[in-house]
């Protein structure tokens, strides 16, 4: 249940003059890339669920310092055996190819403090705008979604 797709992307391609990286702004080919991918999308399953940190807050951000760190291991495994093959016969060795960093959950809770509905939200107001855009001040997450949009269609 659920599918998957690229999210954005960045892909180094040299440094500047500082050492720091220069990005393509471009998906780049089998180059030095890294970015998000949407691995699942479906109604809430308790796999994921039983992740929240709190039934009424639909973020939560895990990385490889969190309790469930094993979840981003867990999630790389299930990815580099559906796409076992494929890789492959691409000659790559799906065990070379490193696992996330962040894990983003982001559930739709009906009942939470900020409810989504197609281009209307609930409260309407300019602070519950602004918290849905930028659910986390502790990570650059931002909120890009029909869901939570300011019109309707």
């Amino acid at each position: 249940e659920g599918r998957y797709h690229d999210g954005p992307l960045k892909c180094i391609i040299g440094s500047d003059s500082a050492g720091m990286p220069i990005f393509s702004g471009e998906k780049v080919q089998f180059g030095n890339c890294s970015g998000a991918l949407e691995v699942y999308y479906s109604k809430q399953v308790d796999y994921y669920a039983n992740l929240m940190t709190s039934p009424r807050q639909p973020l939560t951000v895990i990385t490889r310092r969190s309790a469930n760190a094993h979840v981003l291991d867990d999630v790389h495994a299930q990815l580099m055996s559906y796409h076992k093959s494929a890789l492959q016969q691409k000659n790559l060795d799906p065990s070379l190819l490193k696992p996330p960093t962040v894990l983003v959950i982001a559930n739709w809770v009906a009942d939470a403090d900020f409810t989504p509905g197609i281009g209307s939200l609930q409260p309407a107001t300019d602070r519950a705008r602004a918290a849905v855009r930028k659910p986390s001040s502790e990570y650059n997450v931002y909120i890009a979604n029909q869901d939570y949009g300011y019109k309707t269609g």
